[in-house]
């Protein structure tokens, strides 16, 4: 959601390293990245991250990560609030474990 250069920089950067993988080529299963879509920032292909959100998508195709959220969806967007970042969803993974016996 950032279109600051510094922001491009990062989000360009961690998408980079999602695509190489581990030492061995391997897809890294952690962190797990969310790619978060919103019209006027980088759905539309005028969009200002428009080329990142294509670069996300040939990372997913390869690497399965990252994961795709629309704040435009109906159920985001009422709580989004543009230029305040503590409207920006928030997500969180969940991680599954067996406990040792």
């Amino acid at each position: 959601m950032d279109t600051s250069p510094e922001g491009r920089l990062v989000i360009r950067e961690v998408l980079n390293a999602t695509e190489a993988g581990l030492g061995n080529g391997e897809t890294p299963i952690f962190p797990i990245s969310v790619f978060q879509l919103k019209a006027g920032v980088n759905y539309n292909i005028d969009d200002p991250n428009y080329d990142l959100f294509r670069q996300a998508c040939k990372v997913s195709a390869k690497r399965l990560f990252p994961n795709f959220l629309s704040i435009d969806a109906s159920y985001n967007l009422p709580y989004y609030k543009e230029g305040d970042y503590n409207s920006v969803v928030a997500t969180m993974g969940k991680l599954s474990y067996s406990p040792s016996v």
